[in-house]
């Protein structure tokens, strides 16, 4: 008598398999093993997602204050496009800058502002309860005075860290340097 019995016949002509030690496995699934080692690996990836989530936030607090920074420098500079050459001209003096003024009409609360010599005024804005110090600085370009060259940089501080962006460009006496746009101005 041969024993090359590898399962039992099934009703529908199928059949089905034996286990390992030749009882019958009825149902199709998961063991527990498999189970564990699914939950395991669910947990780890769980408990690193959660871990991750106050980094997350970081990043994107940092980022909308990047933003802002941004739009405070790009505000700063905007407003020294609406001065003619003589009125730039003046603010690289002695004379008050106006800087925490233009801030204010913009809608940012300026918490202190104080205005140099040289051409250069700070302000302290505050936006989306953040301060930024926003530093102005006006002086002719290689000492030529047909051509002004402002600078401004945007700092704050945010979890114990200084960050900073500038922004810099040049105002010419008779605008643009093209020599087609110079009978316009």
């Amino acid at each position: 008598m041969q024993k090359s019995f590898q399962g039992i016949l099934d009703a529908d002509n199928g059949r089905i398999p034996l286990c390992a030690r030749g009882a019958v496995r009825l149902a199709r699934g998961y063991s527990l093993v498999e189970v564990m080692i699914g939950m395991t690996i669910l947990v780890i990836v769980m408990a690193g997602s959660i871990a991750a989530i106050p980094q997350f936030r970081a990043l994107a607090y940092r980022s909308d204050n990047t933003a802002d920074a941004y739009e405070v420098l790009n505000l700063t500079l905007e407003s020294l496009r609406t001065n003619t050459y003589a009125q730039m001209s003046d603010l690289i003096g002695p004379t008050p800058s106006g800087l925490d003024y233009l801030l204010i009409a913009l809608g940012l609360k300026v918490a202190s502002a104080n205005n140099e010599d040289n051409g250069i005024s700070t302000a302290v804005v505050e936006a989306d309860g953040v301060e930024f110090t926003v530093t102005r600085k006006l002086d002719y370009f290689n000492n030529d005075e047909s051509i002004i060259e402002a600078t401004v940089e945007v700092t704050w501080r945010q979890q114990s860290r200084d960050y900073s962006i500038t922004g810099v460009t040049l105002f010419a006496e008779n605008g643009l340097s093209d020599k087609k746009f110079d009978l316009a101005n």
